[in-house]
């Protein structure tokens, strides 16, 4: 089997890269360009970046540490981001 390229490229909001300039590489590359978000991280830091992204992935778990518990109070976010995705991503 051939192995190719991800279709989708995610990367964290909370990255120290310039967030605007990555997204505009995976998607120069051909790719579709994703953004994730720790629980905590309001929706407020994508401001400026609806038009870069393709996907949004909301965390419901800290990344990095296996076994947690569901974290309940994203669960807001992610119905927020049902509306967003009809309005801006494609």
């Amino acid at each position: 089997k051939k192995f190719s390229a991800a279709d989708i490229i995610t990367i964290h909001i909370e990255a120290k890269s310039p967030v605007k300039k990555t997204l505009k590489q995976i998607r120069k590359m051909g790719r579709k360009a994703g953004i994730s978000i720790n629980p905590k991280t309001p929706l407020s830091k994508l401001n400026g970046l609806w038009n870069d992204i393709d996907y949004l992935l909301i965390m419901t778990v800290q990344p990095g540490f296996g076994g947690q518990k569901f974290i309940s109070n994203v669960v807001p976010k992610i119905s927020v981001r049902k509306s967003i995705d009809s309005i801006f991503l494609r």
